[in-house]
């Protein structure tokens, strides 16, 4: 069984009154709530969660080549300005700046879908995301 058809199964026998008259309007409440509970959360998956994350390893790595560009082509002025803030050398190499674009857009993209899984959970329960909701 789907987590969505056991949701709907939870949800309509603990509205039924013959089942609240079989377990107790305690029961049937507490069943509810956490029906309402699932359906109100964003659930990501760890495959959502790695594949963000190894892009992001992947944008920064790119990022550091696009640095070691720059401080190529500025003559060591980067370098002095990190050395000034950080206290260390960036060692990075070079990259193609049109391929750097690319992979921003596909990592945002991504982030953007996570956005979505949010503001869909935001739509479905707008109380349980309310700035004024007692769950907040």
């Amino acid at each position: 069984m789907e987590l969505q058809e056991a949701l709907d199964l939870l949800e309509s026998k603990a509205n039924s009154p013959t089942f609240i008259k079989a377990v107790g309007k305690t029961v049937a409440e507490a069943i509810r709530t956490l029906v309402e509970a699932q359906r109100c959360n964003v659930v990501l998956t760890a495959e959502e969660v790695l594949k963000v994350l190894n892009d992001y390893y992947v944008f920064e790595s790119r990022m550091r080549r696009l640095v070691e560009l720059y401080e190529e082509l500025s003559g060591g002025a980067l370098t002095a300005l990190v050395r000034m803030t950080l206290g260390e050398d960036a060692a990075l190499p070079d990259m193609d700046y049109k391929l750097l674009l690319r992979e921003l857009e596909a990592y945002r993209s991504e982030l953007f879908k996570l956005a979505e899984k949010v503001k869909e959970a935001e739509r479905r329960c707008p109380r349980a995301y309310s700035s004024t909701s007692s769950r907040a």
